[in-house]
């Protein structure tokens, strides 16, 4: 199952929403540390009760590197005769995660806890698995964005703060990177440090990946150090 969230209904978060499909969290890359640029390879994360119905998965793997995001958008669904169906989590900005993790993790303070000569599996887990947005445009004159935000908050809220918990139980990280934005970052940090067992793994906030680039490249013209991830 895609989450742990069996009998949630988008439509009593927003009546306006016709995309009732979760985007389902993905393992989407390996990486070793020095690795300049990642290479995509997508499998959906299947989670799951164990036999005392702790929280698990299907197809659960060591060494992970969650990376905490927001809510999909348009490039994270196909439209298939009408049909909007998920493809994954950063889609739409995939290229710019995978040049620039190398750089975002040498200015991060986890750069000490990922060990040399270890595979990690880098995660995507959306916050909210639902799209927040009605695939509405996000800028211009008219954003969707204030209406967004309150769908994330207010899914957050009906039970996606127990079901983030459980979904990174579930996985057990060996780090966490909150990259969901400023406007929520509050929310999963407060969760994972109210956490026995989340609040143990080591975590850091950043920017959204797809700020990234225009961040690099304001640094790089002002000689210094890009700072994506605390």
């Amino acid at each position: 199952m895609n989450n742990f969230l069996p009998n949630f209904n988008f439509k009593n978060i927003d009546s306006n929403a016709t995309n009732l499909l979760t985007c389902p969290d993905q393992y989407v890359s390996s990486y070793v540390m020095g690795m300049t640029s990642l290479t995509e390879n997508r499998d959906s994360i299947s989670y799951n009760y164990d036999k005392k119905r702790n929280p698990t998965c299907d197809n659960k793997r060591k060494n992970t590197i969650a990376i905490i995001l927001e809510s999909p958008h348009i490039n994270e669904y196909n439209n298939v005769n009408g049909v909007l169906a998920p493809k994954g989590p950063l889609c739409g900005k995939w290229n710019d995660f995978a040049n620039h993790f190398y750089t975002a993790i040498q200015g991060s303070s986890v750069i000490s806890s990922i060990q040399t000569n270890v595979i990690y599996n880098i995660a995507f887990v959306n916050m909210v698995q639902y799209q927040c947005s009605l695939g509405n445009p996000l800028s211009g004159k008219n954003s969707y964005q204030k209406e967004k935000n309150q769908n994330v908050i207010n899914c957050w809220y009906n039970g996606f703060n127990i079901d983030l918990k459980k979904r990174l139980i579930a996985i057990n990280p060996s780090v966490i990177l909150v990259l969901c934005g400023k406007d929520f970052c509050r929310n999963v940090t407060l969760m994972l440090a109210g956490n026995k067992i989340l609040c143990q793994i080591t975590t850091a906030t950043g920017k959204h990946p797809a700020y990234w680039k225009h961040e690099i490249n304001t640094a790089n013209k002002k000689h210094i150090q890009p700072r994506l991830i605390d």
